[in-house]
């Protein structure tokens, strides 16, 4: 076989490659179709809509062991409130995904209601998340009020979950 035919053959492949990975997005929902449906909530900022793993776009809630600094000195468990938080919130509601971009770890980042409720700014303005400003975060408003009124992780200084990710192994 000579170069130009396998070179030809490869191009064919690459072609029907990203056809295939292509219709694969559109089939689960990865360009911006909605998910609907009864949320299975995973921790404070993640859930489960059928197969697929959605993570709520511009927060980031505390980890689902981390702890959080109180007003008055000790510790609440942040991680396991903003989890049961979620949980109430979706709690015999049908929940409705926007998918706005793919993670590195395949899962669908996504805006999501449940009822008249924008999960991600509720849990942001109830301090059970922040506001997720490393790249872009929509929910500035809603942490800038948390904050002000020392809502949840705004109580005491608190170790934000992406440098608790950091330090744990």
């Amino acid at each position: 076989m000579t170069f130009r035919k396998v070179k030809d053959w490869l191009t064919v492949i690459i072609i029907f490659g990203v056809l295939f990975i292509l219709i694969a997005f559109i089939e689960r929902g990865f360009l911006g179709e909605d998910e609907k449906g009864r949320a299975t909530v995973l921790d404070g900022d993640s859930l489960k809509i059928g197969e697929s793993t959605i993570r709520l776009h511009g927060i980031d809630a505390p980890e689902y062991e981390q702890t959080c600094a109180a007003t008055g000195g000790g510790t609440w468990p942040c991680g396991r409130r903003a989890a049961s938080r979620l949980r109430a919130l979706v709690k015999g509601k049908t929940v409705t995904c926007k998918t706005r971009t793919i993670d590195r770890h395949f899962r669908n980042v996504a805006t999501c209601t449940a009822g008249e409720r924008l999960l991600n700014a509720v849990l942001v303005e109830e301090g059970l998340a922040w506001a997720y400003r490393l790249y872009f975060s929509p929910y500035e408003k809603e942490e800038n009020v948390a904050r002000a009124r020392k809502r949840g992780i705004w109580q005491a200084d608190t170790e934000p979950a992406w440098v608790y990710r950091e330090t744990r192994p």
